[in-house]
């Protein structure tokens, strides 16, 4: 088996049979499909044994209601490919996306392939991150440079060699519900070796405002103020220098008159900027700290 793919299924009737069909017609056959139902209480689990009598590849595990790390892990604990990727239930991938990530890692003996990301938003397909050429990285400041760490500090563009990842021992964290792969992607890219960009091998990220990413409450807020603090002080332990605006502010207070936005406050670590109709007025460097 080459490659493992694991996708958290929660609750998704309305998107997975786009996901299970772009990943049943991969160029790259020797694959398994993981589903890990975490507890849905629609139809998601009968569109997933339709799509498994169908076709052996695909596996099912059931579990209670845990959140997108406890099913992530449990995915990796029964994956069997020499790699393992990825993908969120109401996503898609290129045809050839996982062919050409794993030619690439066998050829270059790279531990992380990383290919691009577009991002769907109803009919349109918006370029959101792209790879310019085949590269091999070694360095953890390089591989965070030509990912785009914190921005872009995504799972599922990418595959993992899983002997490195089980030897790392690193698995997604139950305190998060949201924001869980921002410290899990600083961990990996740093501790796994050598990381090869793979141009042309495209996942489909479908802006859909179900997800857990859009449902902002108490909780998520507080998920990003520890996923922020987790990865600035993780960087500065490597001695990478951190452009904190990068990462999202750990507060943000809003002042709105009459639904216009006048006064807008960001606050990061060791910087609090204020800005007045958009534009950044004062800036003001202090420890603030999480």
């Amino acid at each position: 088996m080459k490659i493992s793919v694991i996708i958290p299924v929660y609750n998704a009737e309305n998107f997975i049979t786009g996901c299970l069909e772009s990943l049943a017609k991969q160029t790259l056959q020797e694959i398994e499909i993981i589903c890990v139902n975490d507890g849905s209480s629609d139809n998601s689990l009968n569109i997933l044994e339709t799509f498994a009598r169908k076709d052996e590849r695909i596996k099912i595990i059931t579990q209670k209601n845990q959140g997108v790390s406890a099913a992530r892990n449990a995915g990796i604990n029964l994956a069997r490919g020499e790699f393992i990727g990825f993908v969120d239930a109401d996503d898609r991938v290129n045809q050839d996306f996982y062919e050409k990530l794993y030619n690439s890692a066998v050829k270059y003996s790279a531990d992380i392939a990383c290919g691009d990301i577009e991002r769907v938003d109803g009919e349109k397909i918006i370029p959101f991150f792209r790879i310019k050429k085949e590269e091999v990285f070694q360095k953890t400041k390089d591989k965070y440079r030509i990912c785009k760490l914190p921005c872009c500090s995504y799972i599922w563009n990418k595959i993992y060699r899983r002997t490195a990842l089980l030897k790392l021992n690193y698995p997604f964290s139950a305190d998060y519900h949201t924001y869980e792969d921002m410290p899990w992607t600083h961990v990996v890219l740093d501790r796994l070796g050598a990381l090869v960009t793979v141009p042309n091998a495209v996942y489909y990220y479908y802006n859909n405002k179900y997800s857990a990413s859009h449902r902002y409450d108490e909780k998520q807020e507080s998920d990003l103020r520890s996923a922020n603090a987790e990865c600035i002080n993780y960087v500065q332990k490597l001695g990478i220098k951190v452009d904190y605006k990068c990462y999202p502010p750990k507060k943000r207070i809003r002042y709105n008159i009459l639904g216009f936005k006048l006064l807008d406050i960001k606050i990061w670590p060791k910087m609090t900027i204020f800005y007045c109709c958009s534009i950044p007025v004062l800036k003001i460097r202090i420890n603030n700290n999480y």
